[in-house]
């Protein structure tokens, strides 16, 4: 398995440092990050160090929820969504590449589980936008679904609860 290639500790990811390591698959970076300020202004973004992985890698930040975890490698990114087992359904049948599809039915089992797409190509954005639509959708329904538990525990005028 290869390693994430940004694992200098003191120096956050530039724009300069990730063409260098993506070499043609910068492109494909630049059309990701333009994707999400264009279509997803409101996911946030952020480079941070994680010392349990030894390497830099990017959140993105949809109202407080991670949405993906990017890590930079030679030649491609991934991104990695995570996702419950309610998403299983969906999942196979969208449009990703059906080898990340099988690297996602390979965790069956597991209460969270994983979803990485290999990007090197502009076509390979296809499957993260995607994957990014499946991820805000369970997101929106996550946050419905826990509105409705505080509601059903809250009690009205008369007694009576929701």
């Amino acid at each position: 398995m290869e390693k994430p290639v940004l694992t200098a500790p003191k120096a956050t990811p530039t724009m300069a440092m990730l063409r260098n390591h993506l070499g043609k698959a910068a492109g494909a970076y630049e059309a990701f990050c333009a994707h999400n300020q264009a279509e997803h202004p409101e996911i946030a973004v952020a480079w941070n160090y994680y010392r349990d992985g030894n390497s830099w890698l990017m959140k993105g930040l949809h109202k407080k929820r991670t949405v993906f975890w990017l890590a930079v490698f030679d030649g491609y990114f991934c991104v990695t969504f995570y996702v419950g087992s309610k998403a299983d359904v969906t999942i196979m049948k969208s449009g990703i590449p059906d080898e990340d599809k099988q690297r996602f039915l390979a965790s069956a089992g597991k209460k969270i589980r994983g979803v990485t797409l290999h990007i090197k190509t502009l076509k390979d954005l296809l499957g993260y936008k995607e994957m990014l639509a499946i991820k805000l959708a369970a997101s929106a329904s996550d946050s419905n679904q826990a509105g409705d538990k505080q509601l059903a525990g809250r009690k009205a005028d008369k007694g009576v609860v929701l």
